[in-house]
């Protein structure tokens, strides 16, 4: 989740960030799912990411570059800011799933 090899959420996230020519909507995505998986990581496993603070620090800096990446999207005015407003606190948005039924 930290590492620095080609699979791992840091090396993506700036691969993300550093294209220029890529799809702002799809690496806002991107950086939304991010941010999902260390706020879910962080409240199923706080111990874990206390014991890993400098990788955390350093994926928290790419992920706090949503905002800019959203500005890209070219969505303006009142209208955006709400349409983004609901849309993250929909993607973000804790679901529990029901018990399973046997």
């Amino acid at each position: 989740m930290f590492g620095e090899k080609f699979d791992s959420l840091p090396v993506l996230l700036r691969g993300v960030l550093e294209r220029h020519d890529g799809d702002p909507v799809l690496a806002y995505v991107t950086l939304l799912c991010a941010r999902q998986l260390r706020e879910r990581i962080g409240r199923v496993h706080p111990d874990f990411l206390r014991s890993h603070r400098q990788g955390v620090e350093r994926l928290d800096a790419l992920i706090a570059a949503y905002p800019a990446v959203r500005d890209q999207i070219g969505l303006e005015g009142k209208d955006a800011e709400h349409f983004f407003a609901w849309y993250e606190a929909q993607f973000l948005r804790l679901i529990e799933q029901p018990a399973a039924v046997e």
